[in-house]
């Protein structure tokens, strides 16, 4: 598949790299659109502290489900979708207080930055974000 790697400040390349495929709790999503923003914007400028080349960039994006790994059953080949770039783990003493924006392994899977993006024709997102930051698009959301 073709993809837009990240390799450093001022050196994003398009390349032929492998497709993914779904491991456990992971859902596979054909990219319809993937958004740029500004935070992308820096990235490409100066890099970013979370984000180590080579990266496929993008966590602004929306698609259809592709290929679903073992025990996802929450949504299926087809769905559009649209995901939030990560998600709390839900255990630590911050997830457990009720405070999921402080949680000690929010940055350890940031779609675009920590793990390949949505600059690509196709995405995998982690088990985590999934589970729990991947929502249906609404069926009256017209198709882009």
């Amino acid at each position: 598949m073709k993809a837009a790697v990240f390799h450093g400040p001022g050196d994003l390349r398009v390349e032929e790299v492998e497709k993914p495929k779904p491991g456990p709790g992971e859902v596979l999503v054909k990219t319809s659109v993937a958004l740029t923003c500004g935070t992308d914007l820096k990235t490409y400028l100066r890099g970013h502290p979370y984000s180590k080349p080579p990266l496929i960039m993008g966590h602004e994006y929306t698609g259809i489900v592709e290929e679903v790994g073992e025990g996802v059953d929450w949504v299926k080949p087809g769905d559009r979708i649209v995901t939030v770039n990560s998600a709390p783990c839900g255990h630590c003493i911050y997830c457990k207080l009720g405070r999921p924006n402080l949680c000690e392994r929010l940055m350890d899977q940031i779609i675009g930055f920590t793990v390949d993006g949505a600059y690509a024709e196709y995405v995998k997102v982690p088990p985590r974000v999934a589970r729990f930051n991947l929502y249906h698009v609404a069926e009256d959301v017209e198709p882009v």
